[in-house]
């Protein structure tokens, strides 16, 4: 190609790309303006130029034949241009040999691609973050082949997968999650509803229960997404390992019904006549209700504790004790439960056995003890020896109505009185164990005292903070009949401390009785367990027999028992409630307390308040120092929480390090609180050297009242969003 100089001028000059004409030796003869306004330089001042010296990476003299070739070749020729003021440019170049005015010339075209190579590469940073990301996820991710022919074939997982399942990423790869993992049990939705609702783009959520590569059984929470994976319908599904909580659920419930056996079991007590029937049916229970493996019980007989039955040993080969020797001993003595893991490590123990391991040793009041033991440490729980002391209970209490109806069967002139308070005394006691709070029962206690047992004058008071405070009294007892006294006062100080029962003929005779009325002179004080005392008084000196002592013994027995049923009870809601970690409301009461909140919204027109809160670098926190530390960093952040909102909100330990704060008939309040925490967390890390770092909260607020046109799942969901968008701050 022949062109003119100025021909040369006019083309460059019309085309849009920056255009150069360089001699051989790459020496600049003419531009454009689009090369000036690429490079910032005036057009003079490139002329003065080489090619060179606005091109890297390659030699002098070599670049415009460089450019011809590849032009030639299809494939322009990359480099980074620098611009006047240093600035690098990616760019492409093409050009072709050309002659102008009878010289060998070369044109050149340089076309910047920045733009194009930066989305490259963030597109790959993105890639490779999306990959980090997929690996460090709590969570397993599986990516799930869609087509026909291959559906549920793992195309893709994490690291967490590999560890969740036991398969390592080559063998996942290729197994199939639905057939080769499943445990033949139905799922929680099935499979082709499931489809149904992916193929509309719905997400889908279940519980299912899978296996390991070792054939371990765990459950997950199973997230279904459809995503696109390399040009292909896939499933992303996000495993959560669930079994921890399934299980804690499953022994909860287990526990509860463990719970209603044990009540229904001690049923049979009342249909035993005899000491020994009544053994053999408390054994019966240990080991069928309880699940106890060997299970002793000892009565005391004078000086000496006596083995009486066993479900495992001959009790004629079995020695008898003092009331201060042994194991039993020790808790007959203490009158408190001693239990632990492993028997070699109690120096007072002697069993028979020495492959017996954990021990529980309960006293049955100052009638006995009950032990029980294992060839497993570590086999007994704090509930579970809850259990055995209520069944204890029930039993000490039978023990003494049979020893006392044998008592009142040998006097024949009260037996017909008698055992006619014993049956009315059983309906109470029956009243009691269906009893529904404390004070029906203080109620109920003292009625059958007066009304049943013909107590004109008694009392019933619990404990609280070392003080014994009367929560229920006779109506023939005046105001003025009762009051509060600390555990080291008086007698019934004395019977709560050494809990024992104690009968006067003359209280004024006794030297720790302070009769808060001069006209008392008999009376009965009765433990109720470890709980309080039950009293009762008359003004006739030695006016109680020995059968009435028994009976307010019975009676005391049958109040703790149903105090202790309600502790129980209670306990078993809170811990149902509540998480074990910060104490603080878990999600299912949240959930079950937010439809009472919007009902009352509706009713009265109130707003709710949602702050959704997330601990910064938690994941750095547990990796740096420790999950034990990462668990006080929660319960730190769960106290400044619980002290700075209103008594009328909700704190919820919505999962892992996120909290939830529901506030009830409030608006800009929210944002007050919020601003009070961000103050708080500032003075706690000034304050606190558990962390090298400051801790931080992201925190996000939304609210809902029944006028928006949206219902509270989505507030909730906008609580969410806008904390990580404060992350993201």
């Amino acid at each position: 190609m022949s062109l003119s100089f100025e021909d040369c001028q006019k083309l460059i000059n019309s085309l849009p790309e920056a255009l150069f004409l360089v001699d051989l030796e790459g020496n600049i003869l003419a531009v454009n303006e689009q090369a000036c306004r690429m490079l910032g330089y005036e057009d003079e001042e490139l002329l003065d130029l080489n090619i060179q010296d606005l091109v890297q990476e390659y030699g002098p003299g070599h670049l415009p034949d460089q450019v011809d070739r590849a032009t030639l070749s299809g494939e322009p020729l990359k480099a980074i241009g620098l611009s006047k003021d240093g600035t690098e440019i990616h760019v492409e170049l093409q050009g072709r040999k050309v002659e102008a005015e009878g010289s060998k010339r070369t044109l050149i075209s340089i076309r910047t691609v920045t733009s194009r190579d930066n989305a490259g590469r963030e597109l790959e940073a993105s890639k490779r973050q999306y990959h980090s990301y997929l690996k460090e996820l709590g969570d397993a991710i599986f990516v799930l082949d869609m087509e026909k022919e291959s559906y549920g074939e793992i195309l893709d997982v994490n690291a967490t997968a590999e560890k969740q399942t036991g398969y390592s990423r080559e063998e996942l790869l290729g197994m199939n999650l639905m057939d080769e993992m499943a445990t033949g049990e139905s799922p929680e939705i099935e499979y082709e509803e499931a489809n149904q609702k992916l193929s509309r783009g719905e997400t889908v959520s279940f519980i299912e229960k899978k296996i390991k590569k070792d054939d371990t059984e765990y459950w997950t929470e199973v997230v279904l997404t459809p995503i696109r994976h390399r040009g292909k319908k896939a499933n992303l599904s996000i495993n959560r390992d669930v079994t921890e909580r399934i299980r804690a659920r499953k022994s909860l419930k287990a526990e509860k019904d463990k719970l209603k056996e044990l009540h229904g079991a001690v049923e049979k007590f009342k249909s035993c006549q005899t000491e020994e029937e009544l053994y053999e049916t408390t054994l019966e229970v240990t080991e069928n209700v309880l699940g106890l493996d060997v299970c002793l019980i000892y009565t005391a007989r004078e000086d000496k504790l006596v083995p009486v039955a066993s479900n495992k040993l001959d009790v004629s080969e079995l020695p008898s004790w003092g009331m201060d020797e042994a194991l039993v001993g020790a808790a007959y003595t203490k009158g408190e439960t001693i239990w632990g893991d492993d028997l070699r490590e109690v120096k007072e123990a002697q069993p028979k056995d020495p492959g017996l391991r954990a021990y529980m040793s309960v006293p049955l009041g100052d009638l006995g003890v009950l032990q029980a033991a294992s060839k497993e440490e570590g086999a007994f729980t704090e509930t579970e020896v809850e259990l055995v002391e209520i069944l204890v209970g029930h039993l000490a209490e039978e023990v003494k109505r049979i020893r006392l109806e044998k008592e009142l069967r040998q006097k024949a002139h009260s037996i017909q009185s008698t055992k006619e308070k014993l049956e009315l005394l059983h309906e109470a006691a029956g009243d009691l164990e269906s009893a529904q709070d404390k004070e029906e029962i203080y109620r109920i206690a003292v009625r059958a005292a007066e009304n049943t047992l013909d107590f004109p004058f008694c009392s019933l008071g619990i404990v609280e903070d070392e003080k014994i405070v009367t929560k229920e009294s006779s109506s023939r007892l005046p105001p003025e009949g009762t009051k509060t006294m600390t555990v080291e006062e008086g007698l019934s100080g004395k019977t709560y401390r050494t809990k024992k029962t104690y009968c006067f003929g003359d209280i004024r005779q006794v030297e720790e009785t302070e009769p808060v009325n001069s006209g008392y002179r008999s009376a009965i004080s009765v433990p109720i367990g470890d709980l309080g005392v039950l009293q009762v008084v008359s003004k006739e000196i030695d006016d109680f027999t020995e059968e009435e002592v028994r009976l307010v013994e019975l009676l005391g027995g049958h109040v703790y028992e149903a105090l202790r049923r309600l502790q129980l009870e209670e306990k078993l809601k809170q811990q149902a409630i509540h998480d074990p970690l910060t104490g603080l409301y878990n999600r299912r009461h949240f959930n079950e307390t937010l439809g009472k909140e919007v009902e009352r919204c509706k009713r009265y027109g109130n707003k709710i308040a949602f702050v959704m809160i997330d601990v910064n670098r938690f994941k750095e926190i547990n990796d740096r120092y420790s999950h034990q530390t990462g668990d006080e960093v929660l319960q730190e952040v769960a106290g400044l929480l619980q002290s700075n909102v209103r008594d009328a909100d909700t704190i919820v330990r919505y999962g892992g390090d996120e909290f939830l704060i529901m506030m009830p008939e409030t608006n800009g309040e929210a944002q007050n609180t919020v601003k009070r925490l961000r103050r708080k967390i500032t003075h706690w890390n000034e304050e606190s050297d558990l962390l090298d770092f400051p801790l931080t909260l992201d925190m996000g607020i939304s609210h809902w009242s029944s006028d928006q046109d949206r219902d509270v799942e989505k507030a909730l969901k906008e609580a969410d969003e806008k904390m990580y968008e404060d992350k993201g701050r």
